[in-house]
C-alpha cells in the first residue's frame, strides 16, 4: 500500500530539477535536438545502405545464375555438336543401320569395324561423352558403346515416345532430360542417369532425305553438377536445375516434389528474377534464370540471415557513429546550457540585490549578444535609479519637472514587471526560441526607454517600439488577439512623447482582452487633421461601465494625476500618467479621452499637436 506514494515521491524528486532549473531544461532540449535527428538519420542510412547491399547482391547472384544457365546451354550445345559427328562417317553408319541381320556380309563387318573405331575415338577424345547408340528404324539397338563397357540388350525401343519424336524431327536434335537407358545391359549399381541428344540419321544420298535410324549421344548428369560446383556459393545456399518438364536435373539438397513444384510455379509467374519464398518457416531469397534455348531453369535459394550478415558491418558502423555523436551531444549540451544559464543566474542575483535596495550592484558584461544587452540595460537602469534617488536628496527641482520624472518612474517599473512576467510564461512553456526573441525586444525597449535623447521622438519610432511590445505579448497570449494598423504616412514624422502608447496598449491587453475568453482585436489608428494629430487605440475587450467612464474622463479633462484616478488598478494609473505628461508638455487642450461600453470594447483617443518639428528636453 505504501509503494505507490514512495514511487510517486521518487518521480517528483527526479523531475523537480527539470521544473525548477533552466539549465536542466536546456540540457535536455539540446540532447533531444541533437540525438533524435542523429538516431533517425542513422537508422535511415542503415536501412538504405542495407537495402543497397541486398539489391547489389541480388544483381550479383542473378548474374551468376545467368552465367550458370549459359554454361549449361553451352554444354548441351556441345553435346548437340557431337551428335553431328555421325555425318562424318555416314558411309559406314548407313550400311550398319540398313543391312538386315540375314544379309550380314564381309562388307557389313568392315563398315561396322570402321564405325566402331570412329565412335570409340570420339568417346575417348571427349571426356564429357558417356555413350553412343545407334537404333534402326525397327527400334532395334544396332550399336552401343559407353565408358562403363555396357552392352545392348535385345530390347526394342520402337514404341518409346522419344524414338518416335526423334524420327518425326527428321534430323533435328531432340534433348532428352535425365533418364536411365533401359536397353543397356550393365550392373544395377552402374546405372546412372544420363542426358541425351537423339537425332534421326538422314540418308543425304536420297532425294527425300528419309531417316535411316536414330543416333543417341549420352552424357552423364554429373557434368551438370560439375558446372555448379565450379561456381562460388553462399553458406546454406540451395541450388536447383529444372528441366523443361519441371523435373529436377540437379539439386544440392533433397527437396520434396511439392516444394519443387511450388518454386517452379512461382518462378513461372514472375516478371522479375527474384522473389521471397519460405522453406520450412525460413525466409529465403529466391533468384532464377530460364534458358531461352532449352527452357531449363537454374534456381538459387539463399537464407536472408546470410544477407543480414553482409550488412552487419553497416550496423556496427552506424551504431559506433551514433554512440560517438551521443557523447558529443552530451558534451555540447552541457557546454551550451552552461553558456546560456550562467549570465541569467548572474542577472537574477543582481535583480535580487537590486530588489533589496542595493543600488551599487552591477552585472559584468561580456560580448554583444542579447543577454549582454540586457545586462547593459540593467546596469543603466540601476545607475539611473541610483542617480534619481541621489537627486531626490541632493537637489530640489521645479514642481512640474519633479512631477514629470516621478510619473516616468511609475511607468517603467510597471512595464518591466508585466514584460518579465510574460517572458517567464513563455519560458515555462519551454519555448526558448521565442523567449530569446522576447528578450531581444525587451532589450530594445530598455534602450529606447533609457535613452538620454529628448523626451519627444518621431511617431514612427514610438510605433516601432509598440510593435516590439505587442510582439512580446503575442508570444505570451498565444494568438488570443490580433493587431491592425491604420496609419497615415504623413504622421510618421510627427512628434510624440516617449512611452505614450505603451501604457494604453498594455491596459487594453490586461484589462480589456485578457479577461475575455474569445479572441480579441486591437486597432491602432493615426490621422492628422489641420493642426491636430489624433491617435485611436481600440480594443474589443470587456469594456467599462458608463458611470466609471464619466469619472475617468472627468479626471482626465481636469488634468488630474495618479492620485485623482487611483482605483486600485494599474490601468488607471498608466492612463493618468500619459494624460498628465501630455498636458504638461503641450497644454490643457491636448490629452486623452475614453469611450467604452460593457462588452463592447474600449477606445482611447489621444489628441496631440500636429508639430513635426517640435522638440523639448
Amino acid at each position: 500500500m505504501t509503494s505507490q506514494p514512495t514511487a510517486t515521491h521518487a518521480m517528483t524528486r527526479l523531475f523537480k530539477p527539470l521544473r525548477q532549473n533552466l539549465k536542466y531544461r536546456l540540457f535536455l532540449i539540446f540532447v533531444l535536438v541533437i540525438s533524435v535527428p542523429v538516431l533517425f538519420f542513422g537508422f535511415l542510412s542503415y536501412k538504405m545502405s542495407a537495402s543497397a547491399v541486398q539489391q547489389d547482391f541480388i544483381k550479383y547472384k542473378s548474374t551468376i545464375i545467368e552465367q550458370i544457365s549459359k554454361n549449361i546451354d553451352e554444354n548441351i550445345n556441345s553435346l548437340n555438336r557431337q551428335s553431328m559427328a555421325v555425318y562424318n562417317n555416314l558411309e559406314d553408319v548407313l550400311p550398319v543401320l540398313t543391312t538386315p541381320s540375314t544379309e550380314v556380309d564381309t562388307r557389313y563387318l568392315e563398315s561396322y569395324k570402321r564405325m566402331d573405331r570412329y565412335f570409340q575415338s570420339v568417346l575417348q577424345s571427349n571426356d564429357r561423352l558417356d555413350g553412343i547408340t545407334l537404333v534402326s528404324m525397327r527400334g532395334e539397338v544396332i550399336y552401343h558403346a559407353d565408358k562403363q563397357s555396357g552392352s545392348a540388350t535385345l530390347m526394342t525401343v520402337e514404341q518409346s515416345p522419344w524414338f518416335k519424336e526423334a524420327l518425326d524431327l527428321r534430323g533435328f536434335a531432340l534433348l532428352r532430360e535425365p533418364h536411365v537407358n533401359e536397353f543397356i545391359d550393365v550392373r544395377a549399381n552402374d546405372r546412372k542417369p544420363v542426358l541425351s541428344i537423339a537425332r534421326a540419321v538422314i540418308d543425304l544420298g536420297t532425294s527425300k532425305y528419309a531417316p535411316s535410324g536414330v543416333l543417341l549421344v549420352d552424357q552423364n548428369v554429373n557434368e551438370i553438377q560439375r558446372i555448379l560446383e565450379n561456381t562460388a556459393t553462399e553458406q546454406g545456399e540451395i541450388s536447383i536445375v529444372l528441366g523443361e518438364s519441371g523435373e529436377v536435373v540437379y539439386a544440392n539438397r533433397s527437396l520434396s516434389k511439392e516444394v519443387v513444384g511450388q518454386i517452379n510455379e512461382l518462378s513461372g509467374g514472375k516478371t522479375a528474377n527474384a522473389f521471397d519464398y519460405r522453406l520450412n518457416g525460413e525466409r529465403m531469397l529466391t533468384t532464377f534464370f530460364e534458358s531461352s534455348a532449352y527452357k531449363w531453369k537454374v534456381i538459387s535459394l539463399i537464407p536472408y540471415t546470410q544477407l543480414q550478415k553482409k550488412s552487419l558491418f553497416l550496423k556496427k558502423i552506424n551504431l559506433s557513429l551514433f554512440i560517438v555523436l551521443i557523447v558529443l551531444a552530451f558534451v555540447i549540451s552541457i557546454a551550451f546550457s552552461h553558456f546560456i544559464t550562467t549570465p541569467l543566474k548572474k542577472l537574477m542575483v543582481s535583480f535580487r540585490s537590486f530588489q533589496r535596495g542595493d543600488f551599487h550592484t552591477r552585472i559584468r558584461v561580456k560580448g554583444q549578444n542579447e543577454l549582454s544587452q540586457i545586462g547593459n540595460s540593467f546596469n543603466v537602469m540601476v545607475e539611473n535609479t541610483k542617480k534619481l534617488i541621489e537627486q531626490k536628496y541632493e537637489m530640489t527641482l521645479l514642481r512640474n519637472q519633479s512631477e514629470l520624472k516621478a510619473l516616468q518612474n511609475q511607468i517603467n517599473p510597471h512595464f518591466l514587471y508585466n514584460t518579465l512576467t510574460s517572458i517567464k510564461t513563455v519560458i515555462d512553456r519551454k519555448d526558448h526560441a521565442h523567449a530569446s526573441i522576447m528578450v531581444q525586444h525587451l532589450s530594445d525597449l530598455f534602450r529606447y526607454n533609457l535613452s538620454k535623447r529628448s523626451a519627444l521622438v518621431p511617431f514612427s519610432e514610438e510605433l516601432e517600439q509598440i510593435r516590439k511590445y505587442l510582439s512580446i505579448q503575442e508570444f505570451r497570449f498565444q494568438d488570443r488577439f490580433e493587431v491592425f494598423y491604420d496609419i497615415d504616412e504623413q504622421v510618421m514624422s510627427c512628434r510624440i512623447l516617449r512611452l505614450t502608447l505603451q501604457p494604453i496598449v498594455e491596459n487594453a491587453l490586461y484589462h480589456g482582452l485578457e479577461p475575455k475568453r474569445e479572441k480579441g482585436e486591437i486597432r491602432i489608428t493615426a490621422k492628422a487633421y489641420d493642426d491636430c494629430f489624433y491617435i485611436y487605440i481600440h480594443d474589443t475587450g470587456m469594456g467599462i461601465a458608463p458611470e466609471r467612464i464619466e469619472e475617468i474622463n472627468a479626471a482626465l479633462e481636469a488634468g488630474g494625476g495618479t492620485e485623482s484616478m487611483d482605483d486600485g488598478t494599474d490601468g488607471a494609473i498608466g492612463i493618468a500618467n500619459v494624460n498628465a505628461r501630455i498636458k504638461y508638455y503641450f497644454g490643457d487642450a491636448f490629452g486623452l479621452k475614453i469611450t467604452s461600453a460593457p462588452l463592447a470594447g474600449t477606445t482611447v483617443k489621444i489628441t496631440l499637436p500636429n508639430a513635426k518639428g517640435a522638440n523639448a528636453s
